[in-house]
This record gives C-alpha cells, structure tokens and sequence, in this order.
C-alpha cells in the first residue's frame, strides 16, 4: 500500500468515516489516477474539476 494511501486511510479513520465511505473514497481516488494514467498526487486542480464535471 502506497504511502499516500495510507494516509489517506489514517486521516479518514480519525475523522471517523465509516468503512464504506473510506473504500468508496479511495475507489474514486484510483478510478481518477487511472483515468489520468498518473499518481493522486501528481493531478493538478484543473484535471480533478474536469473530472468530476464530466462523471
């Protein structure tokens, strides 16, 4: 598991998400990495709203 990943994972479990939401969350964040072919944190503001304008 990626660094990254982690903590994502860590933040959303002390903020109390459910299990549900954190794989949901995490499955939107891998769909949109794909969708870009790069990592989460590479993606500038302009691809993710362009993303989501278009799902």
């Amino acid at each position: 598991m990626s660094s990254l990943r982690e903590q994502m994972i860590q933040q959303m479990q002390l903020r109390g998400y459910s299990q549900q939401t954190i794989a949901s969350y995490l499955n939107s964040i891998q769909t949109l990495s794909k969708h870009y072919n790069q990592s989460p944190d590479e993606l500038t503001w302009d691809q993710i709203r362009l993303f989501i304008q278009r799902s």
